[in-house]
C-alpha cells in the first residue's frame, strides 16, 4: 500500500513539473499579448493626446492585466522616488527586474530599446518606436503560440512518463 502511495505521488509530482513548464508558455503568451495592448494605448496616448510620460505610467498601471500592471507600477514608484533619474533608466531597471513577465531576455531587450525613446524625443519619434517594438513584439508572439502548441503538450507528457519510468525503477 504504501508502495502505491508512493508511485501516485512521484507520479504527480512529475506531471506537476511538466505543466507547470507548460503553464509557463501559456503565461508569457498572455503577457506578451498584454504588452501588445499597452504598446497599442501608449501610441494613441503620446501621438495623439501628448500624454506625459508620468500619466501614462499611471494609466497603464491601473489598467492593464497582471502581472504587467506590476510593470508599470514599478515604473511610477520609480519616478515618484527619483525625480531627477532620467525615465529610460527607470524603465531598463524595471524591465530587466521582471523576470515575472516571463520574457526572453530579446524580448527584454525589444522593451528597453523602446524605452529610451520614451520621454525623449518628439511625438512621432516616440510613436515610431512604439510601433517598431509593437511589430516585433507580434513576430515573437506567432513564435511563443508557435512554441506552446508544439513544447505545451510535449512537456504535460514527458512529465507524466518521468513519473511512470522513476516508479518502474522503485519498484
Amino acid at each position: 500500500m504504501l508502495k502505491l502511495i508512493g508511485a501516485i505521488l512521484i507520479c504527480g509530482g512529475a506531471a506537476a513539473i511538466g505543466l507547470s513548464l507548460s503553464g509557463r508558455l501559456a503565461l508569457r503568451i498572455r503577457v506578451l499579448n498584454s504588452i501588445i495592448n499597452a504598446l497599442d494605448l501608449m501610441h494613441a496616448e503620446i501621438c495623439q493626446l501628448l500624454t506625459p510620460i508620468g500619466e501614462l505610467m499611471e494609466s497603464l498601471k491601473n489598467t492593464s492585466d497582471a502581472p504587467l500592471s506590476r510593470l508599470f507600477a514599478e515604473c511610477v514608484s520609480g519616478m515618484n522616488r527619483s525625480p531627477d533619474v532620467p525615465f529610460a533608466i527607470i524603465w531598463s531597471k524595471a524591465v530587466r527586474g521582471a523576470d515575472y513577465l516571463e520574457l526572453n531576455s530579446n524580448e527584454k531587450q525589444i522593451l528597453i530599446d523602446m524605452g529610451c525613446a520614451l520621454g525623449r524625443y518628439d511625438a512621432d519619434e516616440q510613436g515610431r518606436c512604439i510601433a517598431h517594438a509593437r511589430r516585433t513584439l507580434e513576430g515573437r508572439l506567432c513564435s511563443a503560440e508557435a512554441e506552446k502548441q508544439k513544447a505545451g503538450k510535449l512537456y504535460g507528457g514527458l512529465g507524466i512518463i518521468c513519473g511512470i519510468a522513476l516508479v518502474i525503477v522503485f519498484i
